[in-house]
């Protein structure tokens, strides 16, 4: 059953260790994850959705969890949902991973899909900027800021998130 967990910031690698301790093999995360790459800087990774992670565990059921692991290192909390909840982070899942690229990380393609009036970019040279959208196309975006049109290719390292 998958559950929502919130860590503390920077302290995914903590969590994730203290997890192995604690559920041996017995549980998997996932978080959809972006490569963002600037020019002349290091690439980032980023969670998109933020300090929160999936957490799926296997043969242990909730309430064992709420008593006995809440207080794991780096966690701040879990998200207890019931078993449609659970489905339905479960065909998230299913969608991030469609998007995703051979090394794991979440192409842009990901954000076109759901991407309707409105989209700031978070990378490249428009960084910060939010652009009206005019049109999408299977290829590309065409938006607007004031009196100036741009194109976003998909393949592009342009990554836009929706507003």
């Amino acid at each position: 059953m998958w559950i929502v967990a919130k860590i503390k910031n920077n302290q995914e690698c903590i969590f994730n260790d203290e997890l192995s301790k604690k559920f041996k093999d017995k549980f998997s995360i996932y978080y959809p994850r972006l490569l963002i790459e600037e020019n002349n800087k290091k690439a980032k990774i980023k969670n998109i959705l933020g300090n929160y992670i999936f957490f799926n565990y296997y043969g242990i059921d909730s309430s064992t969890i709420k008593l006995n692991f809440r207080f794991i290192k780096g966690l701040q909390y879990f998200i207890f949902g019931n078993s449609r909840d659970s489905a339905q982070i479960n065909d998230f899942i299913k969608f991030c991973k469609k998007s995703e690229n051979q090394e794991g990380f979440i192409s842009n393609s990901f954000f076109f899909k759901i991407i309707k009036s409105k989209a700031k970019v978070i990378s490249g040279p428009l960084k910060n900027i939010i652009l009206n959208i005019v049109n999408i196309d299977k290829k590309k975006i065409i938006a607007s800021k004031g009196n100036i049109k741009i194109s976003i290719n998909k393949k592009s390292g342009n990554y836009c998130y929706p507003l």
